[in-house]
């Protein structure tokens, strides 16, 4: 198979999303915005360089993953090492696991360069990081760790189901990737989080007090708030809820409480309180699973009719031929790009539905306001997205189309229903 071809449609793709980024860096103004009480015109400059930047090795990413499976299935390379493989180890299962632990190994010696480039390098460069790179190197080491260990453990499934369902093993596969859906959810915050950040309990009993307050108000059973401390890797400030049934978390970090003052950090953890109270996790999960069997049926479809067009070219056998491993993973990262329009679109909604939920728990405008100043401040964010990283990027709404909800809704002043009321004790 002649690579040339899809070559060139990779090289016309990337210059159509340059042209898409001149367009997007010239239609912003550059000038302090009504908006940046907080910013200087040396913080809007250099928000916006670092959202260009983001853009240019988001790019850079996709073409270059795109490329590295091309060439990989395209040269030969993969079946050459499953004709090696099989010389070496004989048939069975174990090919497959000694194939994805050399992929791993192979493809992580680029994704090592990149992000020593594209985050620990850029995060330096603009005052956002602190992490040595030692910290950095042992971090990435344990992600790629984890992926080859935890891949090792259930990418021979597939190919046992082929040999034992072969007409129902891809919708066997797509239920095993929902119910590993759900087990990751579950599992990262006990068992995976900890290996990358220290958990511990919020250290400032008096916003705790209040945080949990705010909790019992939402019909939320807790007993406590979870910091994790990162300030001596980043300067950016962060919450977050993640986890399902009796691991969820309501996290904050040590950043943010330097940062923030009380009344905003109660704003903010209002917001992730509305993610848990309004099951935004639970219907994530649930069209991730749902998801995860379309996608695999719809990617077996799809690679059956290339090997059947091209097997003999690309010396792929069928699907069930472990150097149909990149092919799967190249048509699985096409479909993840097509359908990233619509996942942050719903992952927009949802934010937005956490500002609406945690304005209405505080009442508080104002605060609500200062909040998203100064973390766009702090985080060196830009006030409008353009519509290259609203398209590819944007999981939460601008700075500035928050800052014109917050400023703008007001129902309890004009004896209005709460859009959220019924989860709020008042």
């Amino acid at each position: 198979m002649s690579c040339q071809p899809i070559q060139r449609r990779i090289l016309a793709a990337l210059l159509i999303c340059a042209i898409g980024l001149a367009v997007e860096g010239a239609a912003f103004s550059g000038e302090l915005d009504a908006d940046a009480s907080e910013q200087t015109q040396a913080d809007i400059e250099r928000a916006q360089q670092l959202h260009d930047s983001g853009n240019r090795y988001w790019i850079l990413k996709t073409v270059g993953s795109i490329a590295l499976l091309t060439f990989w299935i395209g040269s030969g390379l993969s079946a050459r090492l499953r004709d090696s493989l099989l010389r070496r180890t004989g048939q069975g299962l174990r090919v497959v696991i000694i194939y994805w632990l050399l992929f791993v190994g192979l493809c992580s010696f680029f994704w090592l360069v990149y992000a020593f480039f594209a985050g620990h390098l850029r995060l330096h460069a603009f005052g956002l990081s602190k992490q040595s790179f030692g910290r950095w190197l042992s971090q990435a080491g344990k992600e790629i760790a984890l992926l080859a260990i935890v891949g090792a453990s259930v990418i021979w499934i597939p190919y046992w189901l082929h040999r034992k369902y072969r007409r129902t093993w891809w919708l066997l596969t797509g239920i095993g990737l929902a119910a590993l859906v759900v087990i990751t959810t579950l599992v990262t915050p006990i068992w995976i989080d900890p290996l990358f950040f220290d958990f511990v309990q919020l250290e400032d009993r008096e916003l705790e007090e209040k945080l949990l307050r705010i909790a019992a108000r939402c019909g939320i059973e807790a007993d406590r708030i979870y910091q994790i401390n990162v300030s001596a890797d980043s300067r950016a400030v962060n919450a977050y809820v993640n986890g399902i049934f009796g691991t969820a978390r309501i996290v904050i970090w040590d950043t943010t409480l330097r940062g923030l003052r009380h009344d905003q950090i109660e704003f903010i953890m209002a917001h992730e309180m509305g993610h848990y109270v309004l099951g935004h996790v639970y219907t994530a999960v649930m069209w991730a699973c749902l998801a995860a069997v379309v996608a695999t049926g719809l990617a077996v479809a799809i690679c059956s009719q290339i090997i059947k067009k091209l097997g003999k070219r690309l010396k792929i056998r069928g699907t069930d031929d472990v150097a149909a491993m990149p092919l799967f993973m190249l048509i699985a990262l096409l479909m993840w790009l097509v359908s990233t329009p619509i996942t942050l679109m719903v992952s927009r909604h949802t934010e937005h539905e956490a500002d609406v939920f945690g304005l209405e728990v505080t009442q508080d405008n104002a605060v609500a306001e200062s909040t998203f100043l100064r973390m766009r401040k702090i985080n060196l964010s830009v006030a409008r997205h353009g519509w290259f990283y609203k398209l590819f990027r944007s999981t939460h709404p601008s700075s500035g189309e928050r800052l014109a909800f917050v400023r703008s809704y007001r129902p309890w002043e004009k004896d209005q229903p709460l859009r959220f009321g019924k989860y709020i004790d008042p």
